[in-house]
């Protein structure tokens, strides 16, 4: 049985800044952080080195099965472990995203990561905002607040490629180039279509989610909203 604590749910297509801006709202109000789509992006990246087919959902469910002795989950920042090794630097490619997405369309897969996920809310001694694509829907649709985070394709491909540009060169200001902005518009186009097509736990809206269009606002301004939202849920004081 879960332990009631107070969970947020943000859900919402790639790139459409639910994970900046959770980990901000956290940082804001003392509530812990926990990115879902992180588990995914891990099986994405040890199944590839170990050599298995991202598309056999056996393999990968053994895989799955070892890691209850393998994977942890900090807390405190969120990193995610595998035998002692921080996986987090590594996973953050689109490469690894995009893996990520072809691993998360197996039933199996998801059926044996639900219940790491849900332990994990049981960690947190307060608080908690989840971000993926299906919190509301499965993972915790008993989620006190549910958030369907959106955004343009153009804006989404430019957030991801000034992400990306930040981690390689953090001093270097990014242009966006047209090949580069439509390279990764097509990019986050189909995984948008992986993510809302697959059979199991597709992305969606929940019935009862606010939905959040980030486009054309500050960064600031999506974080100020959403701590609106958990005030006007009494979630927060």
């Amino acid at each position: 049985m879960i332990r009631k604590n107070r969970v947020v749910a943000i859900d919402g297509p790639a790139g459409s800044g639910k994970s900046t801006v959770s980990s901000t709202v956290c940082q804001s109000t003392g509530w812990i952080y926990l990115s879902t789509g992180l588990l995914y992006r891990a099986v994405g990246l040890i199944g590839e080195e170990k050599g298995l087919n991202l598309d056999d959902e056996i393999s990968l469910g053994q895989l799955i099965d070892s890691f209850k002795d393998t994977l942890r989950w900090d807390s405190k920042t969120g990193h995610i472990f595998y035998q002692s090794r921080n996986l987090s630097p590594e996973i953050g490619s689109v490469r690894s995203g995009n893996n990520a997405s072809r691993v998360a369309k197996l039933p199996l897969v998801r059926e044996k990561l639900l219940p790491i996920q849900r332990s994990f809310i049981t960690m947190a001694h307060t608080g908690v905002v989840m971000d993926g694509r299906d919190i509301g829907t499965v993972v915790y649709p008993e989620a006190d607040l549910k958030i369907f985070m959106i955004a343009s394709l153009e804006e989404r491909a430019k957030r991801r490629i000034l992400q990306l540009s930040k981690e390689k060169s953090p001093k270097k200001p990014q242009t966006f180039s047209p090949e580069l902005l439509t390279d990764m518009m097509r990019d986050i186009a189909q995984r948008d279509l992986q993510d809302s097509s697959r059979k199991s736990a597709p992305l969606k809206k929940a019935d009862d989610a606010l939905e959040l269009d980030t486009s054309g606002l500050t960064f600031d301004e999506v974080v100020e909203k959403v701590i609106s939202l958990m005030k006007e849920r009494k979630l927060l004081p």
